[in-house]
């Protein structure tokens, strides 16, 4: 499974991804975050299934919008943006453009 992490922060999600097997991508704008990130995957042993994208989440670089990712994760992005009511229609539209054809609203790949 390809996992991205959208405003992962200090790769916590990632590293639990990458450490049962799957594939992660860390995309965060704080330069400090995206180094945690490495830290831990580092730490862990997990630099070859982690990745970190220093990016802004509503301008993706256009190498991450191939239709390839099975699930994304927002977990530290929505608390963290002034527009709130505006955020889903940033962060889902663009969720969607980055997954594979099998991807459901749930974030879940199907059986």
């Amino acid at each position: 499974m390809r996992a991205l992490d959208l405003a992962g922060g200090d790769g916590g999600d990632a590293v639990r991804l990458a450490a049962r097997g799957h594939r992660a991508t860390v995309v965060d704008h704080a330069p400090a975050m995206l180094a945690a990130a490495t830290e831990r995957a580092v730490a862990a042993g997990l630099t070859e299934l982690i990745t970190c994208v220093h990016a802004d989440v509503t301008a993706l670089p256009p190498d991450l919008a191939d239709g390839e990712f099975d699930v994304v994760l927002c977990h530290n992005l929505l608390q963290y943006v002034d527009d709130v009511p505006g955020s889903p229609r940033l962060s889902l539209p663009c969720s969607a453009a980055v997954c594979s054809p099998s991807w459901r609203s749930t974030g879940t790949r199907p059986p």
